[in-house]
């Protein structure tokens, strides 16, 4: 089916960018897909579906990279909660031992870079959105008529 390959298209997209992280799928990330396809429709106003696991009619290059983004900034934020609610049960950053030592990182300091990209996605979101609706924007409703008929004759004024 045409609307299965693009949607596991974008999604493999996804996915490759994030660096094929362990904790997400490509099979959640084409459910979030279909299934949060009303946020694309609230930022740039139109009527996307997503049903039977098609999103119909089928994104453009320019709704799928804002969709894309839109996931982005979704998946940073859920990342930099599930970081900070962690910070609760973290008890150790380092252990010395005489001769060694182990380090981790902080999740203070992992939950900030996060926030920080997802902060970053959403400065790009809002180019991307505010771009096109400049872009596809179409007045809805011309009224009247703007010109005056006859015949002008350019006169030269000396």
């Amino acid at each position: 089916m045409q609307c299965d390959l693009f949607i596991s298209g974008v999604a493999t997209g996804i996915y490759d960018d994030l660096g094929q992280p362990s904790g997400t799928s490509l099979t959640y990330i084409s459910g979030w897909l279909v299934a949060n396809v009303g946020k694309l429709n609230t930022l740039i106003n139109t009527c996307y579906s997503g049903v039977s696991g098609c999103i119909e009619p089928e994104l453009g290059l320019e709704e799928t990279s804002i969709y894309r983004e839109v996931f982005f900034n979704q998946y940073y934020s859920r990342k930099a909660s599930e970081n900070l609610s962690a910070i609760a049960t973290d008890s150790w950053i380092e252990i010395k031992d005489e001769e060694s030592s182990i380090r981790r990182a902080s999740k203070a300091d992992v939950a900030k870079s996060y926030l920080t990209l997802r902060d970053s996605s959403w400065s790009n979101l809002n180019n991307l959105v505010t771009s096109y609706r400049l872009n596809k924007a179409v007045p809805q409703q011309v009224v009247g008529d703007d010109t005056i008929p006859g015949q002008f004759v350019a006169r030269i004024v000396r």
